[in-house]
């Protein structure tokens, strides 16, 4: 009787708290209704003591505005209730296709005057290199070319910061140091990027790179019940260190500087990466250009639709880091591999560049870019 007594009373205390929990909520989101705040308002702020930091630019999709914490570059800054909403908002109804464009993520929609191709990604020369001071750029999976941060580097000027922790990369600095004699402003690390800072498996991909892909155990094709064999593909893995961008920014005392340009080519590990950086707030990356990886398409609204696509240009948008440049604007290019066929895996990638600054399209001017 006396355990039957405490488990009521434990029950009745978790019930009184999802009560009082859930009403605050609703309360919450009511007042906010009522006072215009979930759809178009004068803006949001995060409030850190006696700072304020103002929320980013606005996006729409159906009827509301969606607004995102920016830049949150110092300690703090934690979202309030509403924030989290609204960004919760935001990726809901950007991953479901509830707005008007379900083929977002496929179409250019800023204008950059001066685009420059740099070893398969692209960089906007509108408002780059900055005019007072050093230009810094990350440049996240090199393999074992790091053309792109050591043009930037020479051309510019730039501190370049490279970051890739796969064997072959490993080993290409082993056998190349002679390039941080001849490029002093170029600096390579053993890590790579992640959502979280700390070691994780990762699997060999293409390219003798390393992916957080893992290839599944399939059954051999055109097989019955009675001889069907399983087929494990024997995929290699690794643990090796991978950091958030604020890990990353920490770990080289950059926490008050601005990235002028993020190359992300990490085979898959740019989903984690990028949604633990915007669950923090608008970056303080001026450029992104990134390589996608491995995304499913959404067959709703045919075959150029991705969901995870759409909710991160929409995330980015909202940071004012417009769409400037798509490599393949009918969703993707396939990859060709056998093993992907034989395992059932249907494999895309597609590159796509993004700035802060650019004049924005019109959602009825908004174009498809041509295939690079």
């Amino acid at each position: 009787g006396g355990l039957r007594g405490v488990h009521w009373l434990l029950g009745a205390a978790v019930f009184a708290t999802l009560v009082i929990t859930n009403g605050s909520m609703l309360y919450l989101l009511w007042q906010n209704a009522a006072r215009g705040r979930l759809g178009p308002s004068e803006g949001l702020r995060v409030h850190k003591g006696p700072e304020e930091v103002r929320m980013g630019n606005e996006v729409t999709f159906g009827e509301n505005i969606v607004r995102i914490p920016e830049k949150l570059r110092t300690k703090g800054g934690r979202m309030s209730l509403e924030e989290r909403v609204r960004l919760l908002e935001l990726k809901l109804g950007t991953h479901l296709g509830w707005m008007k464009n379900p083929s977002l993520a496929m179409g250019v929609n800023a204008e950059c005057e001066r685009v420059k191709a740099v070893d398969e990604h692209f960089i906007c020369l509108d408002h780059f290199p900055p005019k007072n001071r050093t230009c810094l750029v990350y440049d996240f999976g090199i393999r074992d070319k790091p053309e792109f941060g050591v043009l930037l580097a020479k051309e510019f000027g730039c501190e370049v910061h490279a970051f890739d922790p796969s064997p072959v990369a490993r080993k290409w600095i082993e056998d190349d140091k002679k390039l941080m004699d001849a490029v002093p402003n170029y600096h390579f690390h053993l890590y790579g990027a992640g959502g979280v800072d700390g070691e994780v498996e990762l699997f060999e991909y293409t390219w003798q790179q390393v992916s957080n892909i893992r290839i599944p155990v399939s059954v051999s094709a055109n097989c019955t019940r009675s001889d069907c064999e399983l087929m494990d593909p024997n995929q290699g893995s690794f643990r090796l260190p991978v950091k958030t961008l604020s890990g990353v920014m920490k770990d080289l005392g950059h926490e008050n500087r601005i990235v002028d340009i993020l190359k992300l080519d990490v085979e898959g590990s740019e989903y984690g990466f990028l949604e633990e950086m915007l669950d923090r707030g608008c970056p303080p990356v001026e450029q992104f250009s990134i390589e996608w990886h491995h995304y499913s398409f959404d067959g709703r609204f045919g075959g150029k639709t991705s969901p995870e696509l759409n909710t991160m240009t929409a995330l980015l948008e909202a940071c004012d880091l417009r769409q400037y440049q798509v490599d393949y604007v009918y969703g993707g290019f396939p990859d060709g591999a056998r093993l992907y066929k034989e395992y059932g895996l249907s494999l895309y990638f597609n590159t796509m560049s993004y700035a802060r600054g650019l004049r924005p399209r019109e959602p009825n001017d908004r174009e498809d870019s041509p295939d690079e």
